[in-house]
Order: C-alpha cells, then structure tokens, then sequence
C-alpha cells in the first residue's frame, strides 16, 4: 500500500485486481502499471496514468490501494 506522503511525481505503482476471463468460471489476477504525473497535496489527490493511458485523478482512498513493489510471479 501507498502513503500519500511518499508518493513522488514520476513514480511507478502496481495495480492488481481480479477480472474475468472468456472461461465460464475462471477468474485471474491481473496486474496493471500506473504512473504518477502530478500529486495535488492540498486535495490529497493525484493524476495519474493507468497502462498507458491518458491521466485521470486518484483520491487517496484509490492510492491506497495501489502497491510499490510488483508481486513476485511463481
């Protein structure tokens, strides 16, 4: 989990989350990169980029979600 007081601009975070696949039933763990562009402290909000794509505003509620570090893979 992220604390808004160390998030810097330019930094890399981990998004993983469920999703379903085309298997009825199945279910995978997906991981996501989203990069910070600019951190709003006064709101405790920041813009961020989500895969790759355009920047949209996180609440510090949604960054706490987000992970430093990637999961290791076995």
């Amino acid at each position: 989990m992220v604390a808004f007081s160390k998030l810097t601009e330019g930094q890399i975070l981990y998004d993983y989350h469920s999703y379903k696949t085309n298997v009825i039933g199945m279910s995978k763990t997906g991981e996501w990169m989203v990069r910070v562009v600019k951190i709003n402290p006064e709101n405790k909000t920041a813009l961020c980029s989500w895969n790759g794509n355009s920047p949209r505003t996180y609440n510090e509620k949604q960054l706490l979600k987000l992970r430093i570090t990637r999961k290791v893979r076995e």
